[in-house]
């Protein structure tokens, strides 16, 4: 099926047919991600990791990034826009 917009033509999904987890908003996500030990687990692992390369940056590189350290919280949770 089609749905045309303002915004151009898009495809829905079947009914009753299940949406994608990419389609879902970020905290639906972390919930179901919560509801799986091992994937709570990676997903933990992987923020570890992202917190440890951004505060391992320097200004400069940062800066050449058009990001500062108050950024940090949004691109930890998916949120972060470069520009606002």
């Amino acid at each position: 099926m089609w749905a045309y917009s303002n915004n151009g033509v898009h495809s829905l999904p079947a009914r009753g047919a299940r949406p994608s987890r990419g389609n879902l908003p970020p905290a639906i996500r972390r919930a179901l991600a919560l509801a799986n030990p091992l994937r709570w687990l990676r997903a933990w692992q992987q923020r570890e990791a992202t917190v440890q390369e951004l505060y391992g940056l320097d200004d400069r590189t940062l800066a050449d990034l058009g990001i500062t350290q108050g950024d940090f919280p949004r691109i930890l949770e998916g949120s972060f826009r470069r520009g606002e």
